[in-house]
């Protein structure tokens, strides 16, 4: 069984330098995996890395932006 970190919104917020709000819009929208214990919304910290992956876009190397 593996153990993954539990983060807390606001743990999670900080560390992905968003806003706490915003972060419950990805988890009222699905965008992130998330689970209730008691009152309190737990987000594993592998969606951090997740999270991050996902937003990664391919920088634009100097033939493709057309500096020749």
């Amino acid at each position: 069984m593996t153990t993954t970190k539990l983060m807390t919104v606001n743990e999670f917020a900080e560390a992905a330098s968003l806003a706490p709000i915003t972060v419950r819009k990805l988890i009222a929208s699905r965008r992130l995996t998330s689970t209730k214990i008691g009152r309190c919304r737990r987000i594993p910290s592998t969606e951090l890395d997740r999270l991050i992956a996902d937003g990664l876009t391919p920088a634009i190397t100097g033939e493709a932006r057309g500096d020749v």
